[in-house]
């Protein structure tokens, strides 16, 4: 029985021990300081699109037969393992930002080390391998570097991390102030040394045991997207006001990830967000609760473009403010009003809608000339409603005076506005108020899906596309429409709960082919959009040559 109780005592002691040290062979080559980090499922992604289904589009067979491409090129387009790279692995990208430098990195498997650098080498013929240990090492025009051994690849390129001045932007000079970061010879040494790194890391110095980095890329995905924003920010705050706001609570710790599939008839999108250790306090104290049920009664049930609800608890305002350190500031200027933070909590009930529908474009917005402007012409014909659950209304009625203070009393006869005691409605017209006030307490049926979440959002792309292509007579614009009409249904977007220590949201862009792998429906819509622009080209040509003036060596007949 002893022996019993120490073998049962030994599993769970090793089951504990395996689960808390979980690993990501993806994170392995990965420094832990990446600012982005993208991995291609590399083996999912050829299961759903192979390369043949790609070799039949358009623009593949165009540039395959463009006498521009050489043989070689048409040789690795007919059949791409002759890059010795093995595409059915997991494909690693990232950035790395040092300041107003940063590179760019691939890492990958190999498959056929012979074949790899035979292709390598095709970048710069004047280009000589070199050895370190056992490593090989390859310098791509002083301008990029690549790294290998028997089994990995890594590609590293400059990229300039610079953040643009305030001068830069007014005078425009943004692409010169980069342009002067360009690498020079002795900048393919940097990058090597990079590599080197790279090769070199231990567990401790990558995403390996990052336990949130193991959690994204072990979610089923196509596609995994790590984002440290607090990595790619340093060196990016510019200073004055901001400079008086603690950006580092907010900043330290703050990851994004998203995990990416094409599933059938859609595309879903997983995202989590972190923070640092003040921030994750006050999301996980505040967390919970869901829409309004009532104000998603409320919204119209037909023809309804743009739908967006959240719920949050007030009190989570008052936190967030005191932790960038600007509540006294904020005091002051409110004080003046008679209101103070306090009254701008209580004043929320902490339920807010907005909802866009019947949207309409006048036959003027949408002009039939060829001209490089996408802006309307007229503004569109639509009813708006933004709603907000009133908590205390003695607060509401501070906050309303406050508003009309800051706001000079301005009146606006497009803006009409509502106060039920329950709800603060905005409006652009009477109609979109009533719309919501009454409402017909026969919610859309998209809100059974997302009605548990503390936020949704809904968009219906074919109401929107339709009133877009209603409204032009120009036939090319009227294909195009046509063509998105017949791929993209609408957006749902959900979530907002507080799990494993980050907030959790899911985007569906729905399809209209409910059926068929969205990779490959997006692989057909790229190349019909090919083919659209390919005719248009081919008759802007045409016109063009036959309105042409003779020139001036032209013959005349006397």
């Amino acid at each position: 029985m002893k022996y019993l109780k120490l073998t049962v005592a030994i599993t769970i002691l090793a089951f504990l021990i395996t689960s808390c040290t979980k690993t990501a062979n993806q994170g392995k080559m990965v420094p832990k300081e990446a600012g982005l980090v993208i991995v291609v499922n590399g083996k999912s992604l050829s299961s759903k699109l192979s390369w043949d289904e790609i070799k039949q589009t358009s623009w593949f067979k165009d540039k395959y037969s463009d006498s521009k491409t050489n043989e070689w090129n048409r040789k690795l387009m007919e059949n791409p393992d002759l890059a010795g790279v093995d595409m059915k692995t997991d494909q690693v990208f990232f950035i790395l930002k040092n300041g107003d430098e940063g590179q760019v990195v691939y890492v990958g498997d190999i498959k056929d080390s012979k074949a790899f650098e035979t292709f390598n080498k095709r970048f710069d013929s004047t280009a000589v391998p070199t050895k370190d240990g056992n490593l090989n090492f390859l310098k791509i025009h002083n301008k990029a570097v690549l790294g290998w051994n028997d089994q990995k690849f890594v590609y590293v390129a400059y990229a300039p991390m610079k953040t643009p001045s305030m001068a830069d932007v007014m005078n425009g000079s943004i692409p010169d102030s980069i342009k002067q970061m360009a690498p020079v010879g002795a900048e393919a040494d940097k990058l090597m040394a990079v590599s080197k790194r790279i090769f070199g890391l231990n567990s401790d110095s990558s995403l390996y045991k990052d336990q949130k980095f193991v959690r994204l890329v072990n979610e089923d995905g196509d596609v995994h997207v790590w984002v440290n924003f607090e990595q790619l920010s340093k060196g990016s705050m510019s200073k004055g006001m901001v400079s008086m706001m603690k950006f580092d609570n907010f900043l330290e710790g703050t990851l994004f990830t998203s995990t990416l599939n094409f599933d059938n008839g859609k595309i879903t999108v997983k995202k989590k967000t972190y923070a640092g250790k003040d921030l994750t306090a006050i999301m996980k104290k505040y967390s919970g609760g869901s829409v309004n049920a009532d104000m998603l009664k409320n919204l119209p049930s037909s023809n309804l473009d743009i739908a967006m609800a959240l719920h949050f608890k007030p009190e989570a305002l008052q936190e967030l403010i005191k932790l960038t350190g600007l509540d006294g500031l904020m005091n002051v200027f409110m004080a003046n009003a008679g209101m103070t933070i306090d009254d701008f909590v209580k004043a929320n009930k902490g339920d807010i809608l907005f909802a866009l529908s019947d949207l309409k474009i006048p036959a003027s917005a949408a002009t039939s000339q060829k001209d490089t402007s996408t802006s309307l012409k007229t503004i569109p014909d639509m009813n708006m409603v933004f709603a907000i659950s009133i908590g205390d209304k003695d607060a509401f009625n501070k906050l309303i005076t406050f508003s009309k203070k800051i706001s000079g009393n301005a009146n606006n006869d497009k803006v009409v506005f509502r106060n039920t005691g329950q709800y603060f409605v905005i409006g652009n017209n009477q109609k979109a108020i009533d719309n919501f006030l009454n409402g017909n307490k026969n919610a859309p049926a998209f809100t059974d899906k997302i009605k548990d979440h503390p936020g949704f959002g809904y968009i219906d792309i074919q109401t929107i596309l339709k009133a877009f292509q209603l409204a032009t007579t120009d036939t090319a614009k009227q294909k195009m429409f046509a063509m998105n009409r017949a791929m993209w249904d609408n957006i749902y977007i959900y979530g907002g709960e507080f799990s494993d220590g980050g907030i959790n949201y899911t985007t569906e862009i729905n399809l209209m082919d409910k059926n068929t792998n969205s990779l490959k429906q997006l692989n057909k819509f790229m190349d019909q959009l090919y083919s659209i622009k390919k005719e248009l080209k081919k008759t802007d040509r045409s016109m063009s040559d036959s309105t042409a003036m003779p020139g001036k060596n032209s013959s005349s007949i006397n």
